[in-house]
């Protein structure tokens, strides 16, 4: 048996407040059920609204990291740090909430997992690479280190085809020479993210191409 649920739940609390009016005048005509009645003069319509609230952000995520026409390995690492920062505690939340906010946080940390790929990916977004906020000292020294490993892995199968590139490249072919419009880079859910996607400012001379980028501006 498959246990995600995905966000159905969600789905389900929310179409419950659309509709929750409309229920209660059915219920409320002669001769429906009076059981239907007092089941729906139990529902909180204020705990019904803050768990939606709280909520919310988790399908954000779940569309922000299923997106199958742009890449979003990159957005792994920011958009934990997101929900993190949606669970912290928050003063006015009901016991209920509060517990709910605790029980999400938990669950977070043990099945949410950030991979050295994914931190790697991070710090090769321009708008990520300088936010301390969503990359530490240590996390960028591990991506380097990634980056690096994945470089030194490519590169030589690279050179080993130069030559047989070069073949292919002095034969004739027909090729559509049709401009194709530059893709648009996709819009991210903004009030989601908030201020962790930011543009570097700094600048500076290299010759590894790696610290040029990760001193350099967009």
């Amino acid at each position: 048996m498959c246990l995600t649920r995905w966000n159905s739940v969600l789905f389900t609390m929310q179409s419950m407040q659309c509709n929750l009016r409309d229920v209660k005048s059915a219920a409320s005509e002669p001769g429906t059920n009076c059981n239907l009645m007092r089941l729906l003069g139990d529902i909180n319509e204020d705990l019904l609204h803050d768990t939606i609230q709280l909520l919310l952000p988790f399908d954000h995520a779940t569309k922000v990291l299923s997106a199958d026409k742009s890449p979003s390995l990159h957005l792994v690492l920011p958009t934990k740090l997101r929900l993190q920062s949606h669970l912290s505690p928050v003063g006015s939340d009901c016991e209920v909430v509060a517990e709910l906010r605790r029980h999400l946080q938990v669950q977070l940390d043990k099945y949410f997992a950030v991979a050295d790929l994914h931190v790697a990916a991070s710090l090769l977004d321009p708008r990520l690479k300088d936010n301390a906020a969503v990359l530490t000292q240590e996390q960028r020294t591990t991506a380097v280190r990634t980056i690096r490993e994945m470089l030194s892995n490519w590169l030589p199968q690279t050179e080993d085809s130069s030559s047989d590139a070069t073949a292919t490249s002095a034969q004739p072919q027909n090729v559509d020479h049709q401009e194709q419009p530059p893709h648009k880079r996709p819009c991210l859910e903004l009030d989601f993210f908030g201020d962790l996607f930011t543009t570097s400012q700094t600048a500076s001379d290299d010759d590894d191409e790696l610290e040029l980028y990760l001193r350099s501006g967009e």
